[in-house]
């Protein structure tokens, strides 16, 4: 009996030790790019892609991180599965979200239900505000907060005192998604997040906490533009081509 079972002991072994490993690495990478995060924060790389309309509401950041891919299809049905993308429909980005509020001990937000929306309409209703639109091509969301604490409270601000905002212990944020047209039947799904503080010590509080998260919004956002890239080519391989719409638009036809 013994030396039967030694070779599932050898297995399970074997097993164990690639497990921790990967657990190890996955620590490992992700304290790493904390760390770079930490050190480079205040300093981003200069956009290659300028934005006017991003820059009139925050010229001067501390963050500014941006993700694209590249989508098989016009801009206008690119901009509409950006429009309507729902978090809930991937369960990799519902654990990280829920992991994330784990790691900061949040209490249950009660209208965090799991209920499918789209994700430009459940921002708004989370308290994020429409700085600028541009129908069927960007949609500016910008919020005032403290996403250090353990349940973050949004404020939207009207557009024209979004900029000069400068309460002291605040993040300002801001969130973009747009389509970039690359052809007739090509287009690059691409999001922006901007954050700027108020006063050095939300700077510090800001910092700290950014370096911690960073990593799980960077994959929440590739994420959720591989649903905007697969909803967007499957929407126009069976309907066509969308015309320019304002989200609104888009939302109240799902």
């Amino acid at each position: 009996m013994s030396t039967a079972r030694k070779p599932r002991r050898r297995v399970f072994g074997v097993f164990s030790i690639v497990f921790l490993t990967v657990i190890a690495g996955a620590f490992a990478a992700w304290f790493g790019v904390a760390a770079v995060t930490w050190m480079h924060y205040g300093s981003p790389k200069p956009s290659t892609l300028p934005d006017t309309a991003l820059d009139h509401f925050m010229p001067v950041y501390e963050v500014d991180e941006q993700q694209q891919v590249a989508v098989n299809a016009p801009w206008t049905n690119t901009f509409a599965a950006e429009c309507r993308m729902d978090l809930q429909d991937s369960a990799i980005i519902r654990s990280v979200i829920e992991d994330r509020a784990r790691l900061l001990g949040a209490t249950p937000d009660p209208r965090a239900s799991g209920e499918s929306g789209a994700f430009v309409a459940q921002a708004i209703s989370y308290g994020w505000g429409v700085l600028a639109e541009d129908p069927g091509h960007e949609i500016i969301l910008g919020s005032v907060s403290q996403p250090w604490e353990s349940n973050v409270a949004f404020q939207a601000l009207p557009p024209d005192e979004f900029e000069g905002y400068r309460s002291a212990g605040y993040a300002k944020m801001i969130w973009t998604f747009d389509a970039e047209p690359t052809g007739p039947t090509s287009s690059i799904a691409r999001t922006v997040t901007r954050v700027e503080t108020t006063d050095p010590d939300s700077r510090d509080k800001f910092r700290r906490y950014w370096s911690t998260i960073s990593p799980a919004i960077a994959f929440i956002r590739s994420q959720a533009l591989a649903l905007v890239q697969a909803d967007a080519q499957d929407g126009y391989h069976a309907n066509g081509t969308a015309p320019p719409a304002t989200c609104e638009a888009i939302d109240s036809i799902r």
